[in-house]
């Protein structure tokens, strides 16, 4: 009918009102019978692509939505609604998800902020962002942590075949309570790292005075500085009255630093390297697990220590800039071009 129409006197319109097929296809109609008058499909190299572009943006839409969605849910989602003949399956799914560079990953993990915590933490952020290594070289960072005998390792994995998933080559070992813990205070700064002590029992605001008012004095000695500020967390032991006292008498002030924020406190990091190097050595005791941590402990090099508080300049702008979602990220890193003078 399209190819006759002129001789006919039908207008597209007329057509399309009478065999309800759209304008649009009708003048491609049209298009492809001047080309090629036989109207057969051409040869191709193989069948053509179940997933096309509306499929591939609904993909991406779904990930979006929900990326902790299972891919099978993912899968199902896309589906619904579609013909069975064109609904995909969850291998074509992950393809083409791997494509837009979509890909399961472990996700980070971090501590839930309240509304309070993020203002307590852009507050920290804009305080100290523009200070430079003459102030934080007067700063004393402590903290404590536990250090596990045989920590279950959830990042591990295993390569094997199907149906070998019980042969003895495959299984990792755990052990009740991971084997024991031990828990150490410990203490760094741009000159190096302080003491490290073993902590016996529950840490509670007396304990945790009179460790204070032993170690940062023995620390000073072994850094051969004198410090003016201490950042450590808000742990309930670290806020007692008797702790303040301590900390004033020591003639140190407290950086109000927030709470649920280790990623602003440069011993955080110094722990995972230093559990690390601790692990390596495959202590089979908790009295080797000590021996160990102390020998480690005294054994990490200056630069270590120093890189990473190098970086709490740009932790504080790097919270700035996510949270204000700045565009043109060049211009706030300016404060990382910062020259560092010791």
């Amino acid at each position: 009918m399209m190819t006759e129409r002129d001789k006919l006197g039908k207008t597209i319109y007329e057509i399309e009102t009478e065999t309800q097929i759209s304008r649009r296809h009708l003048e491609n109609l049209e298009k492809r019978y001047k080309a090629d008058s036989s109207m057969l499909d051409k040869a191709r190299s193989g069948r053509p692509p179940k997933v096309n572009s509306p499929l591939k943006r609904r993909i991406v839409r779904i990930i979006v939505k929900n990326p902790f969605q299972s891919l099978l849910k993912m899968t199902k989602e896309v589906n619904m609604s579609m013909e069975e003949e064109k609904q995909i399956s969850a291998s074509t799914f992950r393809r083409h998800a791997f494509i837009k560079g979509f890909i399961a990953r472990r996700p980070c993990q971090k501590p839930k902020l309240t509304a309070q915590h993020i203002l307590d933490r852009r507050n920290f952020a804009n305080e100290y962002m523009n200070k430079d290594m003459k102030f934080w070289r007067n700063v004393l960072f402590c903290d404590e942590s536990s250090i596990e005998l045989f920590p279950e390792d959830k990042r591990l994995r295993v390569r094997r075949r199907e149906g070998e998933r019980y042969k003895s080559k495959n299984i990792a070992h755990v052990y009740h309570h991971e084997g024991g813990n031990l828990m150490f205070w410990g203490c760094i700064s741009l000159y190096g790292q302080g003491e490290l002590i073993k902590v016996t029992g529950t840490l509670k605001g007396a304990s945790y005075a009179q460790l204070l008012s032993q170690s940062i004095p023995g620390s000073s000695l072994i850094l051969n500085r004198r410090f003016s500020w201490l950042l450590q967390d808000h742990a309930s032991c670290h806020d007692t009255v008797g702790v303040t006292d301590v900390i004033m008498s020591l003639g140190l002030e407290r950086l109000n630093s927030p709470s649920n924020s280790p990623d602003l406190n440069p011993i955080e990091s110094m722990w995972g390297y230093w559990k690390d190097k601790v692990r390596s050595r495959h202590p089979q005791n908790l009295l080797q697990l000590e021996q160990y941590a102390i020998e480690e402990w005294r054994n990490i090099p200056l630069e270590v220590v120093r890189s990473y508080i190098e970086n709490m300049p740009k932790d504080c702008l790097k919270f700035i800039v996510c949270e204000a979602n700045i565009q043109n990220i060049s211009n706030a890193y300016i404060y990382i071009e910062r020259i560092l003078i010791y």
